[in-house]
């Protein structure tokens, strides 16, 4: 059977396009050298490596499969982001001129033509487009409006279990809306995909890699997860791993229910894995700590949590466009968070990378010469991992209404508050942990001195990135509550020693309540005060122009 592609609209005038332009759009390109080459000096190109040393024959094979797999899924990103990202590429595929190439290479990083870390920001048009990114992107029609989509349901109830799945794209037949799901749109790319783990998982000998990956690859055909969702779970002794599929909603800025695909081929480092267990022990007195009511608390965190080391061997589609993440807490299904838990991995190599490129640097820009080596790569690790464990912390449900899943009641702001919640919850459990004396006054002092730098990494994503908006909110909030300082002379950022673990404590209330009541307006409110920064931190943030925003791999495999 061949994938749809044939109901997106755009695909025949594309190819008219194409055909009149000969691989080029018709239309004026207004190229600008110092401004492409402005927007690519931000990335600092890293040569990504992973010791393949201890894989065994079958398993190194295997992970070539695994790569393959992962590759495949970077094509149906592309369609994703809609007509501007394919038209974009396009126009550029067969550069030779120097500065198209510059402009090449950009589209391939932001997967489009606008700038992930200036909110979105148009830096080329293309075939006669300047316009602003299409907030559905490739998932919805062009112009379908939230007043539609809910008209259609309202008219239809019916219909709001398919419209509102991740994995459905929503195309009008004859003008009428309708769902349609991923895996018959992109057929064609999910079979390679799924053929290629199916391989992996014939050469592979650890009995649950073997699962899992057989489970995945049917789910990738299907388009349900919850088997392999599970399978991943369980697997143990596994020197290799994958994620893949449709995973999160960061590129839906219509309504943020619909998911990107994404893979992220993977090592485990087992010896550094096993020193997280002390935290996956204490993850129940974690929840307990929380600075809410116990409604707004899980019952349950999971007795499934994994907590692990691993090192990337390739990022394609979401894992791979504009930013570059460090560390996940996978899966999102709630329903599998409730029965096990979630997987925490940290992507060590990533992280060790932004840490010598960007976060080092920002610290010696920010902080005092006592403060600066207060920022190390120990903290940064423990500040990643505590991020990652606080998505399971609080509720993935609407207190006292069902089945009403925290991301459906927030909507498009959900990323926002929730990557706001994760950090937020993180470094508030430092102080949980310190009190436990898992942590030492020192390594507490070097975590929060860390997060501060950190936030100004995250800052610089750009504010219509999920990350970035939620690490906005954070330093205005802070820096109301007295949490942080600023000194006006010397330009120099710290932690209060007395109102910083206050006013975190505050904020984390405020996140958790806004979750765990699902109030849309009162996360808009908060969204809209503290989203952007203010004048003199965007003035401060001047200062790190010469430091890279964030990092372009090439990979060994």
């Amino acid at each position: 059977m061949k994938a749809l592609t044939e109901l997106l609209p755009w695909t025949i005038a594309l190819m008219l396009t194409l055909l009149a332009g000969g691989g080029r759009p018709a239309g004026a390109l207004e190229k600008n050298e110092k401004d492409i080459r402005d927007r690519l000096k931000v990335y600092a190109p890293v040569k990504l490596t992973a010791d393949m040393s201890g894989l065994s024959t079958h398993d190194r094979e295997a992970l070539g499969k695994i790569v393959t797999a992962v590759n495949a899924v970077d094509a149906i990103f592309w369609k994703q982001m809609g007509r501007q990202a394919i038209e974009a590429r396009a126009a550029f595929a067969k550069a030779t001129d120097p500065i198209d190439i510059l402009y090449r290479d950009f589209i391939a990083i932001n997967y489009g033509p606008f700038d992930v870390r200036k909110d979105n920001e148009r830096f080329i048009a293309v075939a006669g487009d300047a316009g602003p990114r299409l907030p559905g992107a490739g998932f919805y029609p062009e112009d379908m409006t939230k007043g539609e989509f809910e008209a259609r349901l309202q008219g239809h109830p019916g219909l709001r279990e398919e419209f509102e799945k991740i994995n459905t794209l929503i195309r009008r037949i004859d003008g009428t809306p309708v769902a349609i799901p991923f895996e018959r749109v992109y057929l064609d790319e999910l079979t390679a995909a799924a053929r290629a783990l199916q391989d992996a998982a014939a050469l592979v000998d650890n009995t649950s890699l073997r699962r899992y990956l057989s489970l995945r690859a049917e789910a990738l055909l299907k388009g349900d997860f919850y088997a392999s969702e599970l399978a991943w779970l369980d697997l143990k002794g596994n020197a290799i791993d994958v994620v893949i599929g449709p995973i999160e909603t960061y590129d839906d800025a219509l309504l943020g229910m619909k998911a990107s695909y994404e893979g992220a081929a993977m090592l485990k480092d087992a010896k550094q894995s096993r020193a997280l267990d002390v935290y996956k022990q204490n993850l129940e007195g974690m929840a307990q700590a929380l600075p809410v009511e116990a409604r707004f608390r899980k019952a349950n965190t999971g007795t499934g949590n994994v907590l692990e080391i691993v090192n990337i061997v390739r990022f394609s589609g979401d894992f791979n466009a504009g930013i570059k993440t460090i560390a996940a807490s996978l899966p999102n299904d709630e329903r599998v968070i409730q029965e096990k838990g979630a997987k925490k991995q940290i992507y060590k190599n990533v992280l060790e990378a932004k840490f010598d490129a960007i976060l080092q640097p920002i610290g010696r820009l920010f902080l005092s010469r006592k403060d600066q080596p207060k920022v190390t790569r120990d903290a940064f690790v423990t500040n990643t991992l505590l991020h990652e464990l606080s998505h399971t912390l609080g509720v993935d449900y609407v207190a006292g209404k069902g089945d009403l899943t925290v991301r459906k009641a927030l909507k498009e702001r959900y990323s926002a508050i929730e990557e706001a919640k994760a950090d937020v919850v993180g470094i508030f459990i430092v102080q949980y942990l310190h009190a436990k004396e898992i942590l030492t006054d020192d390594e507490a002092d070097e975590n929060y001195v860390t997060y501060l730098a950190g936030l100004f990494r995250s800052v610089r994503f750009g504010t219509a990135e999920a990350h970035g908006q939620g690490t906005a909110v954070q330093i205005n909030f802070l820096l109301r509550e007295g949490g942080i300082e600023r000194d006006a002379k010397s330009g120099e950022w710290s932690v209060h020693p007395r109102k910083f673990e206050p006013a975190v404590a505050l904020l984390a209330k405020e996140l958790l309540e806004i979750e765990g009541t699902g109030d849309y307006d009162r996360a808009g409110a908060l969204l809209e005060a503290m989203g952007k920064l203010d004048a003199v931190t965007q003035e401060a943030l001047k200062r790190t122009d010469a430091v890279p925003v964030d990092v372009t791999f090439t990979y060994p495999m």
